[in-house]
């Protein structure tokens, strides 16, 4: 298996080509293109991916070799998972504010900022047919989205999220 990016890896701008033939050998790679094929898988089928895209997006100015490794790291997380698909539905939160809002009718103060069709979700909890939870932080089905994870803890949620083989 792979994942779109390792968790611990630290990018910055000093990583950039910085001899003359780092920077001759980077002329030829497509980085740009590289990102703007991201973008669009990002934008149209694999949100999975968006926290690395953004990650790598920073660099197009000048990237490096470790740059350039993690975007081919990227694109073959997205070869390896052109047969899988997300299957939507529930809806998980992590802020605790959110919720108590949200379950509590009388809550509003410092809220006066929600459009009035936000507070339609206290009707349905009323009614009962959700119900808020508060998610540990650990169990945030969101953090592919968001963050890089360590394999394990990725595979974990893409099969929570129900990121399913086609």
């Amino acid at each position: 298996g792979s994942i779109p990016m390792q968790e611990k890896l630290k990018l910055s701008k000093l990583q950039g080509a910085s001899t003359p033939a780092e920077l001759k050998r980077l002329q030829n790679v497509p980085y740009a293109s590289a990102i703007g094929f991201i973008m669009y898988v990002v934008r149209c089928t694999c949100p999975d991916v968006a926290f690395a895209q953004n990650v790598i997006s920073r660099f197009q100015q000048n990237p490096g070799d470790i740059h350039w490794t993690t975007v081919k790291n990227i694109l073959k997380y997205l070869r390896n998972t052109k047969d899988m698909f997300l299957v939507y539905g529930g809806m998980y939160c992590d802020n605790t504010g959110a919720i108590a809002i949200a379950n509590e009718s009388g809550i509003t103060k410092g809220a006066r900022h929600f459009r009035a069709e936000v507070h339609y979700i206290r009707e349905v909890i009323e009614f009962g047919d959700i119900k808020l939870e508060k998610v540990n932080t650990d169990d945030n089905l969101a953090y592919p989205f968001t963050k890089a994870l360590a394999f394990p803890k990725h595979s974990e949620h893409t099969k929570n999220i129900r990121m399913l083989s086609a």
